[in-house]
Parts: structure tokens; sequence; C-alpha cells
């Protein structure tokens, strides 16, 4: 009885073998154990889906595009709220919409700053090329020895 099959189309007849150091192997074997799928399973994953369950995790510190895009519109919709003549709303939740308004963009301007700095950084350090090395073939020894007038040693 031949084995059940593990996948839902037709049979697999073709295989890609690619070369990886042990450090990335260890590091794929972990990501698949993290995934709670088999290295295989994992890297066929990445492969197929051209995206990882981990990628969203891996953004440096900064927040999505898609977040500061929502966050934009979210000022907006406050802005607009809170400012305008036919909102009939307290002074309160006015000041208060505000406020809101106000940290959001705050938080925006913060992040795309944060974001120009370290593309700044990462571009400067690319180009920024090392200082030379001193060469010894360029660096002259000086020794001082005695005057053979004065009656040194010969």
């Amino acid at each position: 009885m031949p084995r059940p099959r593990t996948y839902s189309q037709a049979a697999r007849t073709h295989s890609v073998t690619v070369r990886v150091t042990a450090e990335q192997h260890a590091k794929l074997r972990a990501l698949a154990v993290q995934n709670q799928d088999t290295l295989a399973g994992y890297v066929e994953k990445l492969l197929t889906q051209q995206s990882t369950p981990h990628a969203a995790n891996q953004n440096d510190g900064h927040l999505p595009p898609l977040a500061i895009a929502e966050l934009k519109r979210l000022v907006n919709a406050l802005h607009a709220a809170a400012l305008a003549p036919e909102a009939r709303i307290d002074s309160e939740n006015r000041a208060i919409a505000i406020a809101l308004r106000d940290v959001l963009q705050v938080l925006i301007a913060d992040e795309l700053l944060a974001k120009r700095i370290n593309e700044t950084q990462q571009k400067v350090s690319a180009d920024d090329t090392q200082a030379p090395k001193a060469r010894n073939e360029f660096q002259r020894v000086v020794q001082i020895y005695p005057s053979r007038q004065e009656g040194g040693e010969p």
C-alpha cells in the first residue's frame, strides 16, 4: 500500500537543490520549528508564498508603511471631526480629539524621521571608505649609533 499523499495537487516529479552554510541551515531549521513545520515544508512555503510568517516581526523597529498610512487617515478623520463647524461635539471632546490628533501627528513625524535617519546612516556606511592602513615598506626606522671619532668602539 503506497504512502498517503501529503499534498493536494498533482504528483511532484521535480526537485530543487540549494546549498547553504551550517549557520543558514540552523536558522532555517529554527524558523521551521518556530512555525511548526518541517524544514522542507517551510522552504516550500517560502518559495510558493513569496513571504514568510515571521517577516512582520523583522521591521527594524519601524512601523510598516500600511500602519503609517492608517495613522495618517486617523489624523485626517480626527481633524475633520474636531474642527468641522457642523460637528456638534462639546468643547471637552473637541479638545480630546485635537490632542489625540496632535499626538498621532508627532508619532508619524517621529517615525518618518527615524526611518530617514536609518536609511541615511546605511547609505553613508555603504559609501564610506576605510581609512588607509599604514604600510610597512614606507615606514622608516632611524637608529642612532655613537660616533667613531670620539673613541667609541669600531
